[in-house]
């Protein structure tokens, strides 16, 4: 499958069925997007962006509690702050926006977790910003190892008790806060962004996979290229 190089202010994802190779400067992604058999669309939301000079990608994934029209509602709102936020590093801003926008769907049991990565390039550093989703799961070439990028891990320390309400799943509590951390990304490294769909994966005698599983699996398959790391994480899944 050839990579398709995304352009500058485009912003690429939806909700429905994508398989597709993307490259933007210094990253080449592997979306995979595959909704409920007999479903056009699910409740996943996927997005990928690239700012007008190129130095920012960002990459995106919601799971949206529910279907149908409050989910596609989400889908545009998200398409449409990306737009507004494209050319800005910091992304927790558009995260918070997003948190107000999901806070209008409350009232129809509507909630989403929400993973974003900001890449940028001149740096060669990853930011990344969770409301309630899976941790990313990240491979460091350098130390030939699979980790679980916990925000806790990341976060800088500080002085005083934390009682403020951060990163908590869009929708939930007006006001909270999202903080995001950043990760140094060398050549031959992988972020993995995924939904709950693969660590509430079970088995036949019920074993629930988890983010430790997902992780020893990951570390199972060939990293050569980020399809072939796509695939074969589906196809193991899928065996599990």
């Amino acid at each position: 499958m050839a990579a398709r190089a995304l352009q500058c202010m485009e912003i690429l994802g939806g909700l429905g069925r994508r398989e597709e190779r993307i490259s933007v400067k210094g990253i080449d992604a592997y979306i995979l997007s595959e909704p409920l058999p007999g479903h056009e669309s699910g409740g996943d939301v996927q997005y990928a962006s690239m700012c007008a000079a190129g130095k920012i990608s960002r990459f995106a994934v919601a799971d949206v509690s529910g279907h149908g029209d409050a989910v596609a509602k989400f889908g545009v709102g998200l398409r449409d702050l990306m737009r507004r936020f494209i050319n800005t590093p910091n992304q927790e801003r558009m995260v918070q926006a997003l948190n107000r926008e999901m806070g209008s769907l409350v009232d129809h049991g509507i909630f989403a977790t929400f993973v974003i990565m900001t890449w940028f390039d001149p740096t060669r550093q990853a930011f990344i910003c969770a409301a309630g989703h899976p941790d990313p799961l990240w491979f460091s070439a350098e130390l030939d190892q699979w980790m679980a990028l916990s925000p806790a891990a990341f976060k800088r320390p500080s002085r005083e008790a934390d009682s403020r309400l951060v990163n908590l799943p869009l929708g939930v509590i007006d006001g909270t806060e999202y903080e995001q951390f950043t990760v140094p990304i060398g050549p031959g490294d992988f972020i993995v962004l995924y939904t709950d769909h693969y660590i509430e994966a079970r088995s036949a005698s019920g074993e629930m996979l988890g983010v430790d599983g997902l992780r020893r699996l990951v570390a199972s398959c060939d990293a050569s290229d980020a399809s072939a790391l796509g695939r074969q994480m589906e196809a193991k899944i899928g065996a599990h």
